[in-house]
């Protein structure tokens, strides 16, 4: 009975997922585009070249996305001020419409919303007016998401995503929703066994 009693009174909650989910595109690329344009507009080639550095580094393979993630963060952090008004109206331009109506709709509802993402926890406050875990991705995301709902009293209802990469969270969400938004054929491949699956396209 205690048990029914304390489930009964959770909230639910809708997890939805950043890059090529909400956003239509990657945020940390915009990020780094608005950096860069940045830079060119004040003259500073120096760390202009630093960033080219960065990305080249990752292209071929000599560090990992996380590594190059947080080198853009530290070169461009001094200059957050400068970029950060260009950048937030570029993500709004790529805003996902059908997912934030989904998102609008489920607040009507009564659930909370909750961002859960692999993105920087830098930048996202100027992106996203809510609640989220960020710089999160794999076996991570479910734990840091179930940590958060236990924080906040609330239970995982739907699982809003485009990438295989959110399996585990998916799978955390057995009995309730799970969306995939404009799915790769290797991600529908990868959920075939899942049955609580629906496609937004």
């Amino acid at each position: 009975m205690v048990d029914r009693c304390v489930s009964a009174d959770l909230v639910p909650c809708t997890v939805v997922d950043l890059d090529g989910t909400y956003i239509k595109g990657n945020t940390l690329k915009i990020f780094l585009k608005c950096g860069l344009r940045f830079l060119i507009r004040h003259n500073n080639y120096r760390d202009f070249r630093r960033l080219v550095f960065v990305v080249g580094k990752r292209q071929l393979r000599l560090s990992t996305h996380t590594e190059m993630r947080d080198d853009i963060i530290r070169i461009l952090r001094p200059y957050y001020g400068g970029i950060s008004e260009e950048f937030s109206r570029c993500v709004k331009h790529c805003i996902n419409p059908k997912v934030k109506s989904l998102l609008e709709d489920r607040k009507t509802k009564g659930h909370r919303i909750l961002l859960a993402t692999a993105a920087s926890g830098f930048y996202i406050p100027s992106i996203w007016e809510g609640d989220f875990v960020a710089e999160c991705r794999g076996s991570e995301k479910p734990e840091r998401v179930m940590q958060w709902l236990i924080d906040n009293n609330c239970k995982l209802d739907t699982v809003i995503t485009d990438h295989r990469e959110d399996i585990p969270l998916l799978l955390a969400n057995e009995k309730g929703k799970n969306i995939l938004v404009n799915p790769s054929s290797s991600t529908l491949a990868s959920l075939r066994s899942l049955g609580n699956i629906s496609i937004m396209t």
